[in-house]
């Protein structure tokens, strides 16, 4: 492991951290009522740039490698890093925002997948139990665990269910960078990986697949999308190595699972 990108937060990095996070949580709560049938998603990235703004912060996506966007918003199929565009959400569908904030030289990192309108029982079932696995897996972020306690806890929730966590994609140190070390994994074997220690600030983000978790990359050189076209969800945070985890990016929308949040 890269060590020298390993985020161990102090006093006054915890605090800031806790701020920026703040914003990402305050963001994620408004789309809750801003997503819903009819809207454009490059409405919603308009509508978040504009969030992050007001509240005296930076997007932390926007230029980071080139990406161009504010956030990704990913819409059924597409698992991670979908663009902004002018399509249009559709009753039923299920859209992921992921987007990251810069407050006082500190990162936050959070993605919630949003139900457009009524959906299906059996795709709220889907986002309830990937919402679930977030949360078993933020309860193995504790000082002494290993990277591979938190992807076991993740496959396990996701397999039971019938769900497959993804083998690709990865969550990631996080604080005054937005990707450092170490790589969060979706699957693993416990007592494995890399040892966590305390105030270590990490990204656990869960992206999982109703089907196949093989993917292929959209002609735009970002938007990944599964092969066979099976919904994916993705839902994350940004935590604290503690005893218990510390989640930064917690608001209201958390308090309870998708289907009770949008009922």
């Amino acid at each position: 492991m890269n060590k020298s990108n390993t985020q161990i937060l102090d006093k006054s990095s915890l605090k800031r951290s806790k701020e920026s996070a703040k914003i990402t949580g305050e963001v994620l709560l408004a789309l809750k009522q801003f997503v819903k049938p009819g809207v454009r998603t490059i409405e919603i990235e308009n509508m978040v740039l504009a969030e992050i703004k007001e509240r005296n912060s930076k997007p932390a996506f926007q230029g980071y490698n080139n990406y161009p966007f504010a956030t990704c918003i990913s819409v059924n199929e597409d698992f991670v890093h979908g663009f902004p565009s002018d399509r249009i959400l559709l009753e039923g569908d299920i859209v992921t925002v992921d987007f990251g904030v810069i407050f006082e030289k500190m990162y936050s990192d959070s993605a919630y997948t949003y139900p457009v309108g009524q959906i299906s029982q059996k795709n709220m079932d889907f986002l309830d139990c990937v919402w679930n696995s977030l949360y078993k897996s933020i309860e193995q972020a504790k000082p002494g665990n290993k990277t591979g306690d938190i992807g076991f806890a993740t496959q396990e929730v996701l397999l039971k269910e019938g769900y497959n966590p993804s083998t690709e994609l990865f969550g990631h140190g996080i604080g005054t960078i937005l990707h450092g070390e170490p790589l969060i994994p979706n699957f693993g074997t416990k007592g494995t990986g890399e040892a966590l220690s305390s105030n270590q600030c990490i990204a656990i983000e869960i992206m999982a697949s109703q089907g196949s978790t093989k993917t292929y990359t959209k002609s735009d050189g970002w938007t990944v999308v599964t092969q066979d076209h099976s919904l994916t969800a993705h839902y994350e945070h940004t935590v604290v190595v503690n005893n218990p985890p510390m989640i930064l990016t917690d608001c209201e929308l958390w308090s309870k699972k998708p289907s009770l949040i949008f009922k």
